[in-house]
């Protein structure tokens, strides 16, 4: 019954009320041309957690208690390390060039974690233009993943909808919809012009995603 329930296949919503104070910053350092390295920190720390309903299992607490952690408050504060490439000819709106980003996160308890965990992330992207007169008709194609590697991570920090830095994995979609200890997810996406001064713009887009089970 547990697993079903931490499962969670038929979505039932669950309201967990939090303080959140998070921090992350990551510095890049160009190593040659469209290479770079980065390093960085990242807190994210959760107080007067309300998420337990007494009298009944839910996910955040059958998780919480399986793993450990305090239900009531978590820290999850740790180390970057980033390497990047990209060759985008803008980084804002790209119409041309690709990007990939390879990073890890390393929580550690010394610098305040409730638990040590490393983390891999994975950042994908490549663009093309259709057209040489109208450049603003782009193709673009995203892959994004998230995965645990070692260690525990709160329920609240899991891989999942909506967890990259950017929040828009899995468009469609509300945040932490789908969750897991590793997420997969890749999106394609039509960009064009609406207006003849291009002051509107639309796009049409899929995506997929996927992940295991906590």
């Amino acid at each position: 019954e547990e697993e079903q329930v931490l499962t969670n296949a038929d979505r039932q919503p669950y309201v967990i009320r939090s303080q959140l104070y998070s921090f992350r910053e990551k510095i890049y350092r160009q190593m040659m041309d469209h290479l770079f390295v980065g390093a960085g920190v990242s807190f994210s720390i959760r107080r007067k957690i309300e998420g337990i309903i007494e009298g009944e299992s839910t996910p955040y607490g059958i998780y919480s208690e399986r793993y450990g952690f305090d239900p009531n408050h978590y820290a999850s504060n740790g180390l970057l390390f980033s390497a990047q490439y990209t060759t985008r000819d803008n980084q804002n709106r790209a119409y041309n060039g690709v990007y990939a980003d390879a990073g890890i996160r390393i929580n550690q308890s010394w610098m305040g974690s409730t638990k040590n965990a490393v983390q891999l992330t994975t950042d994908f992207r490549k663009y093309w233009s259709l057209s040489k007169r109208n450049p603003e008709h782009v193709l673009a194609f995203w892959n994004f993943g998230s995965y645990l590697i070692s260690g525990s991570l709160p329920y609240m920090e899991l891989p999942g909808t909506g967890k990259d830095p950017s929040a828009r994995s899995g468009r469609g979609y509300t945040i932490a919809y789908f969750k897991g200890l590793k997420y997969f997810t890749s999106e394609i996406e039509y960009r064009f012009p609406i207006t003849k001064n291009k002051f509107l713009s639309g796009v049409s887009f899929f995506n997929i995603q996927t992940t295991d089970d906590v």
